[in-house]
């Protein structure tokens, strides 16, 4: 899916100094003693190990990943080399490489059209693929910067959101015509993330002002506003609860659930690590979170608790879920891998690790 807790600039700049934080805090503990909280693996999980060294694929910085539930393809955008990976959830292959626009940042996949959209950041449009046939079909004019995408499956409708600039806004997109059919400006407060509910038919962005705005999909137009605390990101919904998790970060991590029939904070859940993405299964009702350095927290989406902590010793990006097979895939910022982690009680626990590499 698309990125939804540091956007794309500030997360080249986070990869830059990281690796000197983490070297004065581990040299801190060491001198003071400490040591950081050890969780317990409370729901086993499989990492798969895939080698495809060999395909003739792409090189560049991974981001975004979209999955399709229905054919089990999974998208890859590369920021650098302003491609998107085509892999084959089955082979665990590469099948293709498909050239799109500048800085590839946010993707989103309909499953039912089996039509991606990726938001080209350095330009003013979005890109769409034809899942069947890997090629693209058309170029959407949506304004400057475009970063997030989120779509709703049920309506067909795509939202767009440019986070800064002239265009700053959400540009809703007809995915049966792909055309912009409307625009939903924010003129006051920066916008630093978006989520939707299919289910419910409405739209979450994050505002600078500490608030969520409620967007009725039917009508395009703000419907709430909620105050959900300090610097809030990106969200994700799940359909099936209409439960709303919304990141945020400033000094320390946090995740706000939003009961979507009340539009009330039901619970404000502490995090060790900066949310990079986010992914929800409605299926099992678990939330995955992807961290930029302790590797991916999974959320109980009926008790809001912190269940378990896969590690992951890089920094994780990107998020997909496959809520059909229950698989989660992510992409690291520090290198050119795409990892595939299944959970559940089928496994013991944790084995060997998977890369899918997209060199």
């Amino acid at each position: 899916m698309r990125w939804v807790g540091l956007g794309i600039r500030k997360i080249m700049i986070l990869s830059i100094f990281v690796a000197v934080g983490l070297i004065l805090v581990l040299s801190l503990m060491t001198l003071t003693g400490l040591t950081a909280p050890a969780q317990a693996s409370l729901l086993p999980y499989r990492i798969t190990t895939i080698p495809i060294e060999s395909c003739a694929c792409v090189d560049g910085f991974p981001g975004g990943v979209g999955v399709n539930t229905k054919t089990h393809m999974i998208y890859v955008t590369h920021v650098l080399t302003n491609t998107v990976s085509v892999i084959n959830g089955s082979t665990n292959m590469v099948v293709s490489t498909v050239g799109v626009g500048s800085i590839p940042a946010g993707i989103a996949v309909n499953s039912n059209t089996n039509e991606i959209y990726v938001t080209n950041n350095n330009g003013t449009n979005v890109t769409v693929i034809d899942g069947a046939t890997n090629t693209v079909t058309k170029t959407i004019p949506t304004g400057e910067h475009p970063e997030f995408v989120v779509l709703n499956p049920n309506t067909n409708k795509i939202y767009v959101l440019s986070t800064f600039g002239s265009s700053m806004g959400i540009s809703v997109i007809d995915g049966k015509t792909n055309t912009v059919t409307s625009k939903i400006s924010f003129n006051v407060f920066a916008v630093d993330g978006i989520g939707v509910n299919p289910s419910a038919n409405k739209i979450y962005a994050s505002q600078a002002n500490n608030t969520v705005v409620v967007i009725d999909g039917n009508t395009n137009k703000k419907v709430g506003m909620i105050n959900v605390g300090s610097c809030p990101r990106g969200s994700v919904a799940n359909p099936n609860t209409n439960q709303i998790y919304v990141s945020r970060l400033c000094n320390t991590s946090w995740m706000t659930v939003i009961n979507g029939s009340t539009n009330n904070v039901v619970s404000q859940i502490p995090l060790r690590d900066a949310v990079s993405d986010m992914g929800v299964d409605p299926n099992s009702n678990m939330i995955y979170v992807a961290g930029f350095n302790y590797g991916i927290t999974i959320l109980n989406g009926s008790s809001n608790n912190v269940i378990n902590t896969i590690p992951f010793n890089t920094h994780l990006y990107g998020v997909g879920v496959d809520s059909e097979r229950n698989k989660i895939y992510v992409t690291n910022s520090d290198g050119y891998n795409l990892y595939a982690v299944e959970v559940g009680a089928l496994f013991p626990g944790p084995t060997s690790t998977s890369v899918f590499s997209l060199q």
